[in-house]
């Protein structure tokens, strides 16, 4: 469980975006929180984003990002036409 403190302001943007889009009030900001992190790195893959997420609340961004850059490197690359 999460708790946040918003202004009363943002609540009532929230709950009538939440409205509009028939969505309930968690839905809404699950729905915008996973949109606002998809949109902030994306070069990314779901499994890619994982990885990152993963290590880095697990060990540190450092670590999280070699871990990263050595999956890339392992794939193989996309040649143009293919």
């Amino acid at each position: 469980m999460l708790h946040v403190r918003v202004s009363d302001d943002l609540k009532s943007r929230l709950e009538r975006a939440a409205k509009e889009s028939g969505r309930s009030m968690n839905a809404e900001i699950v729905q915008r929180l996973e949109a606002s992190l998809q949109s902030a790195e994306p070069w990314l893959s779901d499994k890619d984003r994982e990885i990152l997420h993963r290590t880095a609340t697990q060990n540190s961004w450092k670590e999280g990002l070699r871990e990263l850059l050595n999956a890339l490197d392992e794939k193989p690359t996309k040649q143009p036409g293919d």
